[in-house]
């Protein structure tokens, strides 16, 4: 566990992540990839976090997650399960998202599918964050495929 802990955000990483919600004055934050709730207690102790929901595959790392999240923010949702079968339920409950983490599965055609997944819930002016992006060869070709516009010709806040 502490092997996997390390691979959370460092406090450098964490503080920049929380600046860019606060700036933003993120209401609703939702990450995809929750390892034990380090990046989520930096997400969702900014000021204006109104909703923070968080995914986690691996119950045992879903149960850590909230012990971490449970001591930051008590109305932080930590959802155990396949990023998929979540946000089917999620994505309609939760309306639009000001910030989004996506800090799981790395790999090329899942970067891709999860921005295809989330990317019309995202609040016009809210910003997405690509964790990892550089990871791989394999994922920095998914970053590559990812429009820097939506369709109407808004720019997307990118942070990879």
């Amino acid at each position: 566990m502490e092997r996997i802990a390390n691979t959370g955000k460092n406090k450098v990483w964490g503080r920049a992540i929380h600046a860019m919600a606060e700036e933003l004055r993120a209401e609703s934050i939702i990450e995809l990839g929750s390892c034990v709730g380090i990046s989520g207690a930096y997400l969702s102790s900014t000021a204006s976090c109104r909703q923070f929901h968080t995914i986690e595959g691996s119950p045992r790392l879903a149960a850590l997650a909230s012990e971490t999240l449970s001591e930051i923010n008590k109305t932080a949702h930590v959802h155990t399960g396949l990023f998929d079968e979540v946000l089917d339920c999620l994505l309609p409950e939760i309306g639009d998202l000001d910030f989004v983490f996506i800090d799981g599965h790395h790999e090329k055609l899942a970067t891709i599918h999860y921005w295809d997944r989330i990317k019309d819930n995202v609040s016009l002016g809210g910003m997405v964050v690509f964790d990892d992006i550089s990871w791989s060869r394999d994922m920095r070709d998914g970053w590559e495929v990812i429009p820097p516009k939506n369709d109407r010709g808004d720019k997307w806040n990118f942070v990879p």
